[in-house]
């Protein structure tokens, strides 16, 4: 990289995506560490190398040593405008012509300002823009709002964006900005590619060059280790100022305090953006029902295993509540299950396809399948961060399985759901917040085709069947028939059985579609 940069004669710093330009360095960024040494002189090149295997290497100490100390080198190009918004381009130029003779002056940096300035020549001056994120989700405070920095915690990519949220929710609960997570020594490599990839689509293209910051501003105003503290010395922070938070996991110690205090609508409104451009599998005329199941690794006698009836359960409930056309996805997985165990919990997921549900193992289309359970119109979670964290982007109806530490205000216990009453007026409220065409099932067929006698006549129901969609719609007509025959009006099916039948067929789209455009509603 470093020759075929030379033979060209100039290089982007940091316009190119996990090359360089704080904070994103990858095994790709020691080839730009090099050339780079290379153009500033042999003397330099070791300690770059080394500082960018160390993961030390910055930017503006770079540059600053550069411009101070490498006669060789000449700042060809000015900054380049068109760069992302918080990334700094410079070009540098490898050229053989002599060294200028107006000396470059000595860099200078401002101690108290979010700029470093380095005067590379007479004509031409770069400044380095200090990083804090600039994402709408992160500016939502007035602009002289302190900045909350927090620190990057979780061992895998779903912990490590949830630390995010809860860090941004922190930030709005004390009216602060959210400047940024600040990563570990260790966040370099596949693990950090993985992260930055992740953080890009979940908080829209680029966001990592804007919320991962390789390390914490040099002024802070302070260091607070709970959000708790947080709140308690918000007072004391500086218009501006910046601050940096050890944990988010509490951003729920208020009990009190409803959690659109913290995970605002305008955030919410935020977040859900880039989640909601990615294309969906559910049906577009069907209630999308999204279920989470923790599987793999999980014992059958231990504390989180939530056995299928829970589920089946829930979905019966939902079903019965006029909500029988939803098409239903369930996410799971079995890896980390033994050979027995797999095979057990493979039967599981057969009884959940038999009920009509289509199933996900195993799916490595992580933002995918956030973005499926966030557009939801009912979501069951699991105690799983992998379910929280679209759950806490869904803005329909949530019911959590098990326990979770703190379920926001609208969200529904699963527990409670099958224990209440059908009529329960809580469980009706979050169906229809989340099911726009979520209505009071109709007393009586209202078609003409059902009511060819007085109003006031007798009416006639029918148990529906619960096979093949030949036998239900025939056992449809003949009650219709008998209706009519005996002078009475046709009341309806009453349902019994899935909506799905066996065959696979939804019987609600073949009814509307033979009797007439919303004739099932009736």
């Amino acid at each position: 990289a470093a020759r075929r940069w030379l033979r060209e004669g100039t290089m982007a710093v940091g316009q190119v995506q996990g090359d360089l330009g704080p904070p994103r360095y990858s095994r790709r960024g020691l080839g730009v560490a090099s050339c780079v040494a290379l153009l500033g002189g042999g003397l330099m090149a070791a300690q770059f190398m080394q500082e960018a295997k160390d993961g030390r290497l910055t930017m503006e100490g770079m540059l600053l040593r550069l411009s101070a100390g490498a006669s060789s080198v000449s700042f060809a190009a000015p900054l380049v405008t068109a760069a992302p918004l918080g990334v700094t381009t410079v070009s540098i130029g490898a050229t053989a012509a002599p060294a200028p003779t107006t000396a470059a002056a000595a860099p200078t940096a401002t101690a108290s300002t979010t700029t470093t300035t380095i005067a590379t020549s007479a004509k031409t001056t770069t400044t380095l823009q200090e990083q804090f994120c600039r994402l709408e989700a992160c500016t939502l405070q007035g602009a002289e709002a302190p900045r909350l920095f927090l620190e990057d915690h979780g061992a895998d990519v779903v912990a490590r964006v949830e630390n995010v949220l809860n860090g941004m929710a922190a930030a709005a609960g004390s009216n602060m900005r959210f400047g940024g997570i600040v990563l570990g020594a260790d966040a370099i490599g596949e693990g950090r590619e993985k992260f930055e990839e992740v953080v890009d689509g979940f908080f829209g293209a680029g966001a990592s060059a804007h919320l991962l910051i390789r390390s914490a501003p040099s002024n802070l105003a302070a260091t607070v280790t709970t959000v708790e503290e947080l709140e308690r010395r918000r007072e004391s922070f500086a218009a501006g100022s910046y601050v940096l938070l050890t944990s988010a996991k509490d951003w729920w110690h208020d009990k009190n305090a409803p959690s659109s205090k913290y995970f605002t609508s305008a955030l919410l409104e935020a977040l859900r953006k880039p989640l909601a451009s990615r294309p969906s599998w559910f049906e577009p005329t069907t209630s999308a029902i999204a279920i989470h199941v923790v599987r793999g690794g999980i014992k059958r006698n231990s504390g989180g295993f939530i056995n299928n009836g829970f589920y089946l359960d829930l979905i019966e409930r939902i079903r019965k509540s006029n909500v029988e056309d939803a098409d239903v996805h369930l996410w799971s997985s079995v890896q980390g299950d033994s050979h027995g165990e797999k095979a057990e919990h493979e039967k599981d997921f057969a009884t959940f396809t038999l009920k009509g549900m289509r199933v996900h193992l195993d799916e490595s289309a992580l933002l995918d399948t956030w973005a499926h359970m966030m557009r939801a119109n009912v979501l069951i979670m699991s105690e799983s961060p992998l379910s929280y964290v679209p759950a806490v982007l869904n803005p329909n109806c949530v019911i959590y399985a098990g326990k979770v530490a703190r379920p926001f205000d609208a969200w529904m216990s699963g527990t409670e759901v099958i224990r209440r009453p059908a009529s329960d007026d809580k469980f009706k409220k979050c169906l229809a917040h989340g099911l726009p065409k979520f209505t009071v099932p109709a007393k009586f067929c209202k078609l003409k085709v059902c009511n060819f006698h007085a109003e006031d006549a007798p009416r006639l129901f029918v148990q529906e069947h619960g096979d093949g969609a030949g036998h239900r719609m025939k056992n449809i007509i003949d009650g219709m028939a008998t209706a009519y025959k005996n002078k009475m009006n046709f009341g309806g099916t009453v349902p019994v059985g899935n909506i799905v039948t066996e065959h696979g067929h939804n019987f609600r789209t073949l009814a509307d579609g033979f009797f007439g455009a919303g004739a099932t509603a009736s």
